[in-house]
């Protein structure tokens, strides 16, 4: 909803009407037989990244973030998949790279717990073995670009076809609630060939890009939209039921923390549509660590949100919603495990590190 100005034109009223729009499409049921939901997902999937083609680039944050944080208010499932694909395709522009036509994507990052994939190079070529974790869309997408390591111990990032036969899916290995629509599996890899086609920029280019900090920007406006989309659940209930003092106050303290979240996205974006573009990717420019920073700050502006999204909608809804309402049920365990993607405190100390070594905002220390 909006508001009219004197010119009767319409204008946001908040930072979150100017950053989360409607929801991009009626919400699946999360709560149907699995075989529903994962055939509604896929067409979904589908059908919105095709739909995206061109639409945003993260060259223009605050159209990206946008449409990232409508796709996390209809459904987190669905928007962590395409996310993953609108991400996969920046990263092979950043390289000047064409993606594969008509390709469904993901991003495959992960080393949790010591796991990831071994580049054993011989010669120019080389094979990719290991297993990687946390790998969202495994047997559903067609490509998928990869984090592995050399014979060196460097990070490179490799586009590989995710429906080879040598690139398998281990079932049983996401046994959660939360984002369990995503199939975001272990995958094993063994014996898969690689070209030195296959690999995007040299070795370290993938963790030193300029796109990698955005983009960590954009999935923190998924997670925005996310808890926006649970507060809209929560507040339909109450227009239903009544409400009473207590849960009108939760449901402002939620209000105001996702506003101020909000806040923080809009005004990262003008300062980074202020900045020198880089002349071939058009991508921000700013200096050496800065831009981390600033995708630092905005992280943990959303994560904090969230937090008290987390903390106080599932007091809102009490025991009935959440013993009875499965749509609801998986709109809350999906955002509490897709948040836990954020580092919380070592992102805290990084920025505390940086505000101690070099303010933002000085203060004259006076006579």
């Amino acid at each position: 909803m909006t508001a009219n100005d004197a010119s009767g034109a319409s204008r946001p009223r908040s930072a979150r009407e100017v950053l989360i729009p409607a929801p991009m499409a009626p919400a699946g049921r999360r709560d149907a037989p699995r075989s529903v939901v994962r055939e509604w997902l896929g067409a979904e999937v589908r059908r919105l990244v095709h739909e995206l083609d061109g639409v945003s680039t993260p060259a223009r944050p605050l159209e990206r973030w946008r449409l990232l944080a409508g796709l996390g208010r209809t459904d987190l499932v669905l928007a962590r998949l395409v996310e993953g694909h609108l991400d996969a395709i920046a990263i092979l522009a950043e390289a000047g790279r064409e993606p594969v036509s008509g390709a469904v994507y993901g991003v495959w990052a992960s080393a949790s717990g010591r796991t990831g994939l071994r580049l054993d190079r011989s010669g120019v070529a080389g094979s990719l073995d290991g297993t990687m974790r946390f790998c969202s869309g495994a047997g559903l997408l067609d490509r998928a670009l990869v984090i592995a390591r050399d014979a060196d111990d460097q990070v490179l990032v490799l586009d590989i076809d995710a429906l080879d036969g040598r690139v398998a899916p281990v079932p049983g290995t996401w046994p959660a609630l939360g984002m369990d629509a995503s199939d975001s599996l272990d995958v094993a890899v063994h014996d898969l060939p690689v070209r030195p086609a296959d690999a995007l920029g040299p070795p370290g280019w993938y963790v030193e890009r300029t796109g990698l900090h955005l983009g960590g920007i954009g999935v923190a406006a998924v997670w925005l939209g996310g808890a926006h989309g649970l507060l809209d659940a929560t507040a339909a209930a109450l227009r239903v039921v009544g409400a009473d003092d207590h849960q009108r106050a939760h449901i402002g303290a939620v209000v105001v923390a996702l506003e101020s979240a909000a806040a923080v996205l809009v005004e990262s974006s003008r300062r980074l549509d202020g900045c020198p573009r880089d002349p071939e990717t058009g991508l921000p420019q700013l200096p050496d660590g800065e831009l981390a920073r600033v995708a630092l700050g905005c992280r943990s502006a959303v994560e904090a949100a969230v937090g008290v999204a987390l903390a106080r909608l599932p007091r809102v809804a009490g025991p009935v919603m959440l013993a009875r309402d499965g749509e609801y049920v998986h709109r809350l365990a999906d955002l509490e495990v897709f948040v836990r993607q954020h580092h919380g405190e070592r992102d805290l100390a990084r920025l505390g590190t940086a505000e101690l070594d070099d303010p933002w905002a000085r203060t004259d220390p006076g006579p």
